[in-house]
């Protein structure tokens, strides 16, 4: 009961208006209060003021006639006025006149004093004094606020008052409100209070006429909506249709092809481009464009029907392109034929542009089979217009070219790279296992693309090593790295292969750039696990060489192959990188974990440090935690971002 009470209209109203009256009082009072306080201390001091300042001419007359009687008496007549509680007279360092009063008001009040003038030299000589009691004051700011708390505690009753009168009069809404819930559209409601002239009842007439409406509503809704269905069904039967049909032309588009494509299974496609249509759209405007695409479309059309794409459908791709299928595979010959003869049709067509006739060239790649027939006509076609044939039907020596012209373009990133500095060093930091704190970053090489887009070893490395981009990608790589950790306390480490190590001038590089950059007790060098190495004395050599100056030396990838223990017996290595394979599932499986702890106890034993690779979870860090691993790396900590995101890290003078 009391939850809906607080729920109902008027017991809100109620609350609102007692709280907004108490609201306005309060501000009131304190406003009138402090107003008053400020008028009645005003008032007050300047009562003592013109006392004072009446007084002193008067009393420097009698000084300066030497007559003190005078004195004496307006100092008593001063004294007679109750709020005046001490006055002091004094010359110089002498108290010519010193009254007070001892009463319970002349510990409260203030202080007023004005200079005695000489009457012949119209300068001060003397000091006149005034100590005047606010008792008067306080007095008369408490009658303020009693008559003040007496008004609120008036205004108070009437807002009580007239809340409760407010609650009452809306009574006869909680009614209808009752009635309406027991509503139904099939049903003539019957509602309370209909009959009164007030308000109320104005809207209890007006709820039961829109019932009433609502009744009959309800029958139309019923016959509407079996009207409505059927317009559904006829709305998604066109709307189903635009989804398989491209608009401009009436054809059927891609969406058509592939689902046709699917369940045939066997067939021929080749998709047909217009060559250089965008110069269309950019001489004649886009209106013009799309006036000639439909008439292509209508053209591959006739020759459907007048045998020449005999058992073809003709579909409209994307921009400037149109496609042909049919699920009859045709001998080689016969289909060579038919993409002459569709051709020769196409561009001997007089196209109309800006009002004069203009031929079109097409050209034209096509697949056969039974799998990735779409895919295998876009080889074609890329490769008929790279070598400027009409048409090219599919073979299966075309993914050769097809990855040369990849390769070309990879070559091409690489010379740009390199020769715009666009080959970037990432970072990922390597925690501490106790504190989660970053005590190291290994740098990652990054390669950015024309466009913008970083690109992973895994997507040019290989590639490079092969074009001979390589060494290059090395030097680049240390030198920026070496350049920016100068100076800073900052430790890092960098990935270095066998072939950097072997390549006499990538070490020499290596070595140089230690003793420029003096970086050397900040580096470790990561030796990636999975290389073979043939030439051991060479490869310590250079360690043995590189660690004299105070760097340290990683196995990365621990654990992926065999050859690491080798690498372990022959070279001076700190540190392992247990590799990521291990990690990932080390949490989870046994037989995992069972190599990871035997990987650890073999570090211990030979003081060797470990950091656990791609640590991506909560319970994979809890877990390798758990093992006796010192340091952790991986995504749960920090995903690689840009080394210059470190340039704000403070820099040792």
């Amino acid at each position: 009961m009391r939850d809906k009470l607080h729920r109902s209209l008027s017991s809100r109203i109620v609350a609102l208006t007692i709280f907004v009256f108490g609201i306005i009082l309060l501000g009131l009072y304190l406003f009138f209060d402090t107003l008053s306080e400020r008028a009645l201390m005003a008032s007050e001091k300047e009562k003592a003021q013109l006392i004072v300042h009446t007084v002193a001419p008067i009393m420097g007359v009698d000084l300066y006639l030497g007559v003190r009687q005078p004195l004496l008496t307006l100092a008593d007549e001063i004294m007679k006025n109750r709020n005046v509680t001490a006055l002091k007279l004094t010359e110089g360092n002498r108290t010519v006149i010193e009254r007070s009063r001892n009463t319970a008001d002349a510990a409260q009040g203030f202080e007023v004093e004005a200079p005695v003038i000489h009457p012949v030299t119209g300068r001060a000589f003397a000091v006149f004094s005034l100590h005047y009691s606010n008792a008067h004051y306080q007095k008369l700011n408490r009658q303020f606020r009693f008559a003040f708390l007496f008004i609120t505690v008036v205004l108070a009753a009437i807002a009580v008052a007239f809340s409760f009168y407010l609650r009452r009069m809306l009574q006869p809404l909680r009614r209808i409100a009752d009635a309406l819930k027991q509503f139904r559209p099939d049903q003539p409601i019957d509602l309370p209070s209909a009959a009164q002239t007030d308000e109320i009842g104005q809207i209890s007439r007006a709820l039961k006429e829109m019932s009433e409406r609502i009744h009959r509503y309800d029958e139309f809704q019923k016959n509407y909506k079996k009207h409505l269905q059927a317009e559904i069904l006829k709305k998604t039967q066109q709307l189903q249709e635009q989804l398989r049909t491209n608009a401009l032309t009436g054809l059927p588009n891609r969406y058509s092809l592939t689902r046709d494509i699917q369940q045939n299974g066997d067939g021929i496609y080749a998709v047909i481009n217009i060559d250089r249509f965008g110069q269309v759209n950019d001489l004649f405007g886009q209106e013009e464009g799309d006036r000639i695409l439909a008439e292509m479309g209508k053209l591959l059309h006739e020759l459907v029907q007048n045998g020449i794409l005999k058992t073809f459908r003709v579909y409209k791709l994307s921009a400037d392109e149109f496609g042909i299928f049919s699920p009859d595979v045709q001998p080689d010959d016969i289909f060579r034929d038919t993409l002459d003869r569709l051709i020769e049709a196409v561009e001997s067509h007089a196209f109309e542009i800006g009002g004069f006739p203009m031929n079109l060239r097409i050209t034209v790649g096509a697949g056969i089979g039974q799998t990735n027939i779409m895919e295998k006509a876009d080889i074609a076609l890329n490769l008929a217009r790279a070598k400027r044939l009409p048409y090219m039907i599919y073979e299966e020596r075309f993914r050769a070219e097809e990855t040369f012209h990849d390769n070309l373009r990879l070559l091409r990133l690489l010379q740009n790279a390199l020769k715009e500095e666009r080959l970037a060093v990432w970072v990922q930091p390597i925690v501490d296992n106790t504190s989660k704190s970053p005590v190291s970053y290994e740098c990652l090489m990054r390669l950015i693309g024309d466009d913008g887009t970083v690109l992973t070893p895994d997507r040019f490395l290989e590639f490079s090593k092969k074009a001979r981009f390589y060494p290059h990608l090395t030097r680049t790589m240390i030198r920026k790295a070496f350049r920016f950790f100068a100076g800073t306390d900052l430790h890092f480490s960098v990935n270095l292969s066998i072939e950097d190590i072997i390549d006499p001038a990538t070490a020499a590089f290596i070595r140089r750039e230690m003793l420029r950059y003096n970086v050397a007790s900040q580096l470790t060098f990561e030796l990636l696990e999975s290389e073979n190495i043939e030439n051991y004395p060479e490869i310590a050599g250079f360690i043995k060489e590189v660690k004299s100056l105070g760097c340290r030396f990683a196995i990365d990838d621990f654990g992926s192959g065999y050859s690491n223990f080798e690498h372990l017996l022959h070279l001076e290595i700190d540190t392992l990188k247990i590799d990521g394979t291990l990690i990932r599932t080390v949490d989870t499986d046994e037989n995992t974990r069972t190599v990871v702890e035997t990987i650890v106890a073999f570090a211990k034993k030979r003081d060797l440090v470990c950091i656990a690779e791609f640590v991506h979870s909560e319970q994979v860090y809890e877990t390798v935690r758990t093992l006796g691993i010192s340091y952790s790396q991986g995504y749960y900590f920090s995903k690689p971002f840009p080394l210059e995101e470190l340039a704000n890290t403070p820099k040792e003078a």
